[in-house]
């Protein structure tokens, strides 16, 4: 994971200073899917037979194949359900992908998301990677008329990290696929507890961990095993499950308590367990889970790149936006960051703009991060201004510049562009609308830049 600085906010972690993403070693290959899940055919040495009763034992589950090569007479993995959980012995089948340069990211953010569409239909889909990637960065070309989006000026896209930002922009709006982004959620306390509730219940985790740092010098008898403590994580993971009773003495250093995270790594399944090894409990982990929803047909946002924030210091923050799409209306995109405590939320469609009240309704949110809020029904549209009421943090897009990647570790430098327009971006500001894109706005909070347009997906059915 290369840490890059995008402006100057993440907003997803509502942490003023910069906007991390990631990538991690460069690999030069090409994608390929190597699945793992239990196979019958493949397994059928691993499934024994009781000598006394000749009844068979059970069948193989998904990570007895993963570790069909470990000293199975010191541990065995998954054993008491009581105390592990696996998505791929849930029937999940998330398919080992090899990052192509620095896509870690969007690998994880691929397992994560086929994960979780499995936990809410049973489906099983699998994604590409540089379908995202792709989506998010373009080669830049001399003399042209560029949209909003971000430039790499040398080399490939997948030769730059990135993150749940960059997930967030493109696939908010751009169906990959077929799907949309329908929810982040984000869980930074990095508690035990909470990331195993986040697995179990809504997927996979992408986690920031360390690509070299914390290993065990060889596998402990066969387990390829991790305990980073540091704090400059460079590579991104997917946790996919856990248990409570793997050794604390299979890592180095050894770990202060028994458990481990089953994490899925991007660098084939000629890598540690057929890619996939075990994180302590030590290491502290934290990080998102991404969802996917195929329920809407396109979507619209003006600021596409969330770089900035603002609060109006007011008892709440207030913002709409202009949209003249016709259509059939079906949900309204909310991001927040960790400083919110109150993830409640009014949303008010407005006929035309800022006309009457065609629609109003509230909502709330348990975990930060960006969800969508579903209209109680969908609503045929023309012009219309879509209003949000809620605690604080307005995301705009922020200015454009030519130095939105700095790092010591990346072929160039990419370019941010940002194509605000007046009149259709506003916040309420005492009881006046402002403008995002005006003088006005700037002067007002005494801002150092034009906030420019803001971050509101609207979705239609």
């Amino acid at each position: 994971m290369h840490r890059y600085k995008l402006t100057k906010t993440w907003i997803l972690l509502g942490a003023t200073g910069s906007i991390l993403m990631s990538g991690c070693g460069e690999t030069n290959a090409e994608p390929i899917a190597d699945t793992v899940n239990a196979d019958p055919e493949s397994t059928e040495a691993m499934i024994s037979v009781n000598k006394t009763t000749g009844a068979e034992a059970d069948p193989p589950k998904a990570t007895d194949v993963i570790f069909a090569d470990v000293e199975l007479e010191y541990y065995v993995p998954f054993t008491d359900p009581e105390h592990s959980f696996c998505l791929l012995n849930e029937g999940a089948k998330l398919p080992v992908q090899m990052q192509t340069g620095n896509t870690c990211w969007a690998n994880s953010a691929v397992t994560s998301l086929e994960s979780s569409r499995y936990l809410q239909t049973g489906e099983s889909i699998t994604l590409n990677p540089m379908d995202i990637v792709n989506n998010i960065y373009f080669v830049m070309k001399e003399d042209e008329d560029r949209d909003e989006a971000l430039y790499v000026t040398q080399g490939e896209p997948s030769s730059y990290g990135g993150g749940d930002e960059l997930i967030l922009a493109t696939m908010s709006t751009k169906p990959i696929d077929g799907y949309l982004l329908s929810d982040i959620y984000a869980n930074y306390m990095g508690d035990v507890e909470s990331n195993k509730k986040m697995i179990r219940e809504l997927g996979a985790i992408s986690t920031s961990t360390h690509h070299n740092q914390g290993f065990f010098p060889i596998p402990f008898h066969g387990y390829k095993t991790q305990n980073y403590k540091g704090d400059k994580p460079d590579h991104v993971v997917t946790l996919v499950g856990w248990d409570d009773d793997f050794p604390a003495e299979a890592f180095s250093p050894a770990a202060g308590q028994n458990g481990a995270w089953l994490a899925q790594n991007s660098l084939s399944t000629n890598w540690g367990n057929n890619g996939y090894y075990w994180i302590s409990y030590d290491s502290n982990l934290s990080g998102v889970v991404y969802i996917p929803t195929d329920q809407y047909r396109y979507a619209q946002n003006y600021g596409t790149y969330p770089v900035e924030v603002l609060n109006t210091e007011a008892s709440e923050a207030v913002y709409a936006a202009v949209y003249e799409i016709n259509g059939s209306l079906g949900a309204i995109g909310i991001l927040s960051g960790v400083d919110e405590t109150d993830l409640s939320y009014t949303i008010e469609i407005l006929d035309g703009e800022f006309g009457e009240v065609l629609l109003t309704f509230s909502g709330s949110e348990e975990m930060t991060g960006y969800h969508i809020a579903e209209l109680p029904k969908a609503l045929e549209v023309g012009t219309c201004t879509v209003v949000v009421h809620k605690q604080r943090n307005i995301p705009v897009e922020g200015e454009s510049t030519e130095e939105a990647a700095v790092t010591s570790i990346h072929p160039g430098r990419v370019e941010y562009v940002a194509k605000s327009e007046p009149g259709r971006c506003f916040v309420l500001i005492g009881d006046k609308w402002v403008d995002t894109s005006s003088e006005e706005i700037r002067d007002t909070l005494e801002l150092d830049y034009i906030p420019g347009d803001l971050f509101l997906p609207v979705l239609y059915n």
